[in-house]
C-alpha cells in the first residue's frame, strides 16, 4: 500500500508540475499578445508627431525632376506616399515662372512657392563655311547643331553686339569680296540665355582653283593673347583675334554679355547653395574684372568671380570660391560642398 502511495505521489506530482508550467506559458504568451496589440493600437491611434521644416522658396531649372522631398529641409516621422503637394492649374515645369505650392500633411495645409528658372545657354556647335563670290549664305550655314535644355528651337542669328576693334557694329552679312572673314554665331534660347560662337566664312574668287590664303591683318590696338595663369576668361570682346580700344572698357555694348553672364550665374548659384539646406547667413560677393592684353594696350575681355560665405554662431567660413570660364563652366579654387561645374 505504501508503495502504491509513493508511485501515485510521483506521477501526480509530475502531471501537477507540467500543468503548473504549461498554465504558467499561456499566461506569459497572452501577456505579450495583449502588449503587442496594445502597442499596435496606441502607435496607431497616437502616431508620432510630425516634425517638418518646409521651404519658404524652391528653386529649380526648367524641365527639371521635380519631388516631393525638395520642399523639406528637415522631414521626421512621415510617409511620403501620404503627403500632398498640390500646384495651380497652369503649372509646367517647362514654363519659367513662381508658383505657390500647398502642401498637406496629416490634414495641415503649409505654402511654399516654386521658382522654374532658366540659366543655361544653348549648347552651340558651329563649322567654317568656305564658298564662292556670288553664292549666298546665311547664319543657318555655319550651325552643325543646336540644343536647349528647354527642349524649344535654338533662336540663331548673326551674333548683333559685334564691333571692331574700335567699337563700330560689324555687319557679318554683307561680305561679298574674296578673303577670310571672322564672324560670330548667335543662339538664344526663349528666356534670353545666349552663347556665341567664332567661325571663319571664306570667299574665294570666281573661277579660281586656288583657295583664299588667310592674310593675317595688323591689330590696332594688339593681339588678343593675354595672361591665363592670372586670368579666366569668362567673355570675350575680341575681334579676328585683336584686343579692342581700352576706351570700350565701360562700354554697354562690350559689358552687356559679362553683365548677362552674372545675372544668370547669380541665380544659379542661389540654387545650388539652397539644395545644401545649410543654417546660416550668406553673404555673395560678385566681381567683374577687366581683361588686357599682355601688350596691355587693348582689351580682351572680361573675367567674373564669384565667392560665397556663410555666417553661423559668429563664425564665417567659404562655402564656395570660382570663377566662369568662356564656355560658362566654373573653375573652382575652393569647393568643399562639391557642387557642379
Amino acid at each position: 500500500m505504501a508503495r502504491k502511495k509513493f508511485f501515485y505521489n510521483r506521477v501526480y506530482n509530475v502531471r501537477r508540475n507540467i500543468i503548473n508550467m504549461v498554465i504558467i506559458g499561456l499566461c506569459v504568451i497572452g501577456i505579450i499578445v495583449c502588449f503587442i496589440v496594445t502597442s499596435n493600437f496606441k502607435s496607431k491611434n497616437n502616431p508620432k508627431e510630425v516634425i517638418a521644416t518646409i521651404k519658404e522658396e524652391v528653386t529649380i531649372e526648367v524641365n527639371d525632376n521635380i519631388s516631393k522631398e525638395m520642399y523639406f529641409s528637415k522631414l521626421e516621422n512621415a510617409n511620403l506616399d501620404e503627403i500632398e503637394v498640390k500646384y495651380p492649374d497652369d503649372f509646367s515645369s517647362s514654363k519659367v515662372g513662381s508658383y505657390n505650392v500647398t502642401i498637406t500633411i496629416n490634414g495641415k495645409n503649409y505654402d511654399s512657392t516654386l521658382n522654374i528658372v532658366d540659366t543655361q545657354k544653348p549648347n552651340l556647335e558651329v563649322k567654317n563655311v568656305n564658298i564662292y563670290e556670288n553664292e549666298k549664305y546665311d547664319v543657318n550655314s555655319f550651325v552643325i547643331s543646336c540644343y536647349d535644355n528647354s527642349n524649344n528651337e535654338c533662336i540663331i542669328s548673326f551674333y548683333e553686339g559685334a564691333t571692331d576693334v574700335d567699337g563700330n557694329k560689324l555687319n557679318f552679312v554683307n561680305y561679298k569680296s574674296s578673303g577670310v572673314y571672322n564672324v560670330k554665331i548667335s543662339a538664344k534660347d526663349q528666356n534670353g540665355n545666349e552663347i556665341v560662337k567664332d567661325a571663319i566664312l571664306t570667299i574665294n574668287k570666281k573661277n579660281s582653283t586656288k583657295p583664299v590664303t588667310p592674310v593675317l591683318e595688323e591689330c590696332k590696338y594688339g593681339n588678343s593673347n593675354y595672361d591665363a595663369s592670372k586670368y579666366t576668361l569668362s567673355v570675350s570682346i575680341t575681334s579676328n583675334n585683336c584686343a579692342v580700344s581700352l576706351d570700350l572698357y565701360k562700354s554697354e555694348q562690350t559689358t552687356s554679355a559679362i553683365n548677362k553672364l552674372m545675372e544668370t550665374e547669380t541665380i544659379r548659384i542661389k540654387k545650388d547653395i539652397e539644395k545644401l539646406n545649410l543654417d546660416g547667413k550668406f553673404a555673395l560677393n560678385r566681381q567683374i574684372s577687366a581683361i588686357f592684353n599682355e601688350e596691355a594696350n587693348g582689351l580682351v575681355g572680361y573675367e567674373l568671380s564669384i565667392t560665397v560665405n556663410i555666417t553661423n554662431n559668429n563664425e564665417s567660413k567659404n562655402v564656395v570660391s570660382y570663377k566662369v570660364n568662356s564656355e560658362g563652366k566654373r573653375v573652382f579654387s575652393n569647393n568643399p560642398y562639391n557642387l557642379p561645374n
